[in-house]
């Protein structure tokens, strides 16, 4: 979200133009509660305007679907962004606009995750920033877990070092 505000600022858009479509993924999962719930605290904050919303359920094909359905009610002018609450969906998205003849490139697209083929989007200037989510964290939450089972005392809370992956990040 941070970086959201930080683009539309950076290239004085004006908080009334932002009219997003969100894409989320399957719902009441806990990623995408907390995607969503922050979305919606920057809407808020910056009186944005979701214009769509449907989940996409962090599929390719189901987002693709979501996307195509929200294409067929809203026109090309109804929207600056695509917020989407992974790679996948962000994938299907772009493939349902490329299909009904707009480019990705003319709209700020958001994801989550940080795939290499969502990466190598961003390095072509499809995809404008990614959320980074490292899933594979596993072998540092076991290596903390033997030494708090072994008595040594765990500062508390832990937190895992993400970023945002945007063209600045890239390259």
């Amino acid at each position: 979200m941070e970086w959201l505000e930080d683009y539309v600022y950076d290239n004085s858009l004006k908080n009334g133009d932002i009219k997003i479509i969100h894409l989320q993924g399957k719902l009441g999962m806990e990623a995408q509660v907390d995607r969503t719930a922050g979305l919606m605290a920057g809407v808020a904050k910056n009186d944005w305007t979701i214009v769509a919303q449907k989940s996409g359920s962090f599929r390719k094909d189901e987002g693709q679907n979501a996307m195509a359905a929200i294409l067929d009610s809203v026109g090309k002018d109804d929207f600056t962004v695509v917020w989407g609450e992974n790679d996948d969906m962000i994938y299907g998205a772009i493939d349902a606009m490329w299909e009904r003849g707009l480019d990705p490139r003319d709209y700020i697209i958001v994801s989550f995750d940080g795939n290499g083929s969502a990466v190598q989007m961003v390095a072509d200037g499809i995809i404008d920033a990614i959320a980074e989510c490292y899933p594979k964290f596993g072998p540092d939450v076991g290596a903390l877990i033997l030494r708090a089972s072994s008595g040594e005392k765990i500062p508390s809370p832990q937190y895992i070092d993400e970023g945002v992956i945007d063209l600045w990040t890239v390259y």
